[in-house]
């Protein structure tokens, strides 16, 4: 994409409306008005120039208002919003995420104040069609949702669904790594670089060249490491501890989180540009309370994991009932222990309501024990002015333990006194 003749480009900061574009395998960012009119197209006369020759002159225009508006202006090789071709000269309502597919150039409207992280109709299927569509490009995306929602399967789908699916799939758990380490084990290190350090080693975004790196619990970075991990981003180039030269990589970067990242980079915690990086695509993940019609069908995925298409079929309609019934604070992680369980304790050929209502007092019965060790690890916590690892000590346990328990307890992760 040219800049001449180009919008001011968004400077790094908190989220503000604007247009991601995407040709040519560079990925640009232009500020979208609050009003008016902006043409797009591959003209230097355009508002916003585009140079990719799949484009017309100029192919299309957005009517920016309260309600923004795309039309097709009667280009050579048509545009189509959310996979449905626009008919030329007729005005199509962009909503704030949608993909606008002009030619062979994307280009994705962020609007703040809007609620587009969720497809309108708020199913699984729409919100895994928009990531369908986004893994075809070169695009970073930001998966948002609580807890146990299936952030991580969405992630590895975008991959197989990418032109990377040959390359490889990089977990990197932000939450696990520890903070001595946190920097070689992304970046890599040279040998002499620490104690220790007999050998060289690439570290896992090197050896993600050419594939995806899912960032898990992304939130959890230290800034210090965001501000590397940032510069990887924009340079696609990593330098490796104890290194003096960079490398160039190739990868798509997928950061998943729980936690409220724009409130987060609002309080300092998290760098805006940063998040700026990485949201070009947001999907929320609804919360399996508010998808109770695939409750069944993931309980039978479940028992064909655990026995085959025969055991799938033994879900009996009270135990369907039961189980659309239940809060599921765990989501889908606490969905498959309950289905696990069942099965290990059924006496007969079906599963029913009553087969699964015995494993709940027993779940009932660990909630008076968690409340009493949430207690206790707020207490910890405090006790140790918010670190992490004196706490998880003081605690008679790992500092993983202890992630894995603030998670599991829905507890903010804390900072220590002074930053």
């Amino acid at each position: 994409m040219s800049d001449e003749g180009q919008t001011v480009p968004v400077p790094p900061g908190a989220r503000k409306a604007r247009l991601t574009i995407v040709a040519g395998g560079e990925t640009s960012n232009v500020p979208l008005p609050a009003a008016g009119s902006l043409s797009l197209g591959r003209s230097r006369s355009a508002d916003v120039t585009i140079d990719d020759t799949s484009l017309s002159r100029v192919h299309g225009r957005l009517e920016c208002g309260p309600t923004l508006r795309y039309v097709d202006l009667g280009s050579s090789n048509g545009s189509w919003i959310a996979g449905r071709r626009v008919e030329p000269n007729k005005e199509v309502e962009v909503r704030d995420g949608d993909l606008i597919e002009m030619g062979n150039a994307v280009v994705i409207v962020q609007r703040p104040g809007t609620s587009s992280d969720v497809p309108p109709d708020g199913t699984m299927d729409a919100l895994r069609s928009r990531a369908k569509k986004a893994a075809k490009h070169r695009l970073n995306v930001l998966v948002l949702g609580e807890t146990g929602v299936g952030k991580g399967v969405l992630a590895r789908e975008i991959h197989a669904e990418s032109p990377r699916r040959e390359g490889p799939f990089v977990v990197v758990d932000c939450a696990s790594l520890a903070t001595d380490v946190i920097e070689s084990e992304l970046f890599g290190h040279e040998q002499g670089a620490f104690t220790g350090a007999t050998q060289a080693k690439p570290g896992l975004l090197e050896s993600a060249d050419g594939g995806t790196v899912f960032l898990d619990e992304i939130g959890e970075l230290p800034l210090p490491v965001q501000a590397k991990l940032l510069r990887v981003i924009e340079e696609r180039t990593v330098r490796r501890v104890g290194g003096v030269s960079d490398r160039t990589i190739d990868v798509r970067f997928v950061a998943a989180t729980h936690r409220a990242l724009e409130e987060a980079a609002a309080d300092g915690h998290f760098r805006t540009d940063l998040l700026y990086r990485l949201n070009a695509v947001t999907l929320r993940i609804p919360p399996l309370r508010e998808r109770r019609t695939e409750i069944a069908g993931l309980a039978r995925g479940f028992l064909e994991e655990l026995g085959g298409a025969s055991l799938s079929q033994t879900l009996t309609q009270d135990a369907v009932r039961w189980l659309e019934a239940q809060p599921w604070p765990g989501n889908i992680r606490e969905l498959r222990n309950a289905v696990e369980g069942a099965v290990a304790t059924m006496d007969g050929e079906t599963l029913d309501a009553a087969t699964l209502e015995q494993g709940a007092p027993t779940r009932r019965a660990r909630a008076p024990a968690e409340q009493d060790e949430r207690a206790r690890i707020m207490e910890a916590l405090e006790r140790c002015a918010g670190n992490q690892t004196k706490a998880a000590e003081l605690l008679g346990i790992s500092r993983r333990t202890l992630i894995h328990r603030l998670d599991l307890y829905r507890l903010p992760r804390p900072r220590k006194r002074g930053q």
